[in-house]
């Protein structure tokens, strides 16, 4: 990607992540009154969109997280408490 995308190939790879993701969801969860982080509201949509264009023009803030997250990662609950992902008290995602 980072031929096609040379300055946001990393947001243009968490895109098509995040695109593969919300379909995967769909297949297995699609129901009507859910909200997922595949299938935000409307407004939370529209400040999503917004924002990104900040992280865009702060790109050298983000790459060292690409970078840690392009690693092989082979233990999701680590890799969750690795960036703060998880309630280290909880043993468990906080929306789980």
């Amino acid at each position: 990607m980072s031929r096609g995308f040379p300055q946001t190939h990393c947001f243009a790879q968490a895109g098509v992540v995040f695109a593969v993701a919300r379909s995967r969801c769909e297949e297995v969860f699609n129901h009507p009154d859910a909200t997922t982080i595949w299938n935000l509201s409307g407004n939370v949509e529209y400040q999503f969109d917004f924002l990104w264009g900040h992280w865009l023009a702060k790109l050298d803030s983000w790459r060292d997280l690409f970078n840690a997250l392009a690693l092989p990662q082979t233990d999701l609950l680590n890799t969750l408490r690795q960036f703060d992902l998880l309630s280290p008290s909880s043993g468990c995602c906080p929306i789980l």
